[in-house]
C-alpha cells in the first residue's frame, strides 16, 4: 500500500515537471521510487526487510543530491561480522543489506521538484496518471 506521494496528480503537458517520490510497501517491504524528471530510481528493502510484525518501524530517506538512502530502523538490527584486516588485525565490519538501500537518480537532476499537496496513506482514485506507474493498489 501507499504510504506516501508527492508529484503530479494529472497527466503531465509538455514542459511540466514530472518529478515525484513515493514510498509504498509491496508485500510488507518497503519500497521508494523517486523522480527528479529524467528516469525513476527505485530503491527496496530485501523480502527479510518486511514491517508486517505489529511493531512501530522508522523509515529515513536521505538524499545527498544524486544518492538517495532508504533506511529502516537506523540500521539498528544489522549484522556486524568479525573480518580479518591488514596484518591479521580482526576488525568489525557491519553488513547493512537488510536495513539499507541506496542508489544514484538517473539524469543531470540533483533536486526533487513537486508543488503539489503531499498524499498520505493513498491518493484519490480520480488521480490514475501515477496509479500506473507505481504498483499501489
Amino acid at each position: 500500500g501507499l504510504l506516501f506521494y508527492n508529484g503530479p496528480l494529472a497527466q503531465p503537458q509538455p514542459g511540466d515537471k514530472e518529478d515525484f517520490i513515493a514510498l509504498e510497501l509491496k508485500n510488507g517491504v518497503p519500497s521508494l521510487s523517486v523522480s527528479y524528471g529524467s528516469g525513476t530510481l527505485q530503491l527496496q528493502l530485501p523480502p527479510r526487510a518486511a514491517v508486517t510484525d505489529r511493531r512501530w518501524h522508522r523509515i529515513d530517506i536521505i538524499s545527498d543530491g544524486k544518492v538517495v538512502q532508504l533506511i529502516l530502523d537506523r540500521c539498528s538490527g544489522a549484522v556486524v561480522n568479525e573480518v580479518e584486516g591488514f596484518g591479521g588485525v580482526e576488525m568489525l565490519e557491519t553488513d547493512q543489506t537488510l536495513c539499507k538501500a541506496s542508489g544514484e537518480t538517473p539524469g543531470k537532476e540533483r533536486f526533487l521538484n513537486v508543488n503539489q499537496p503531499l498524499q498520505l496513506g493513498g491518493m484519490k482514485e480520480s488521480f490514475p496518471y501515477r496509479r500506473t506507474q507505481l504498483h499501489f493498489k
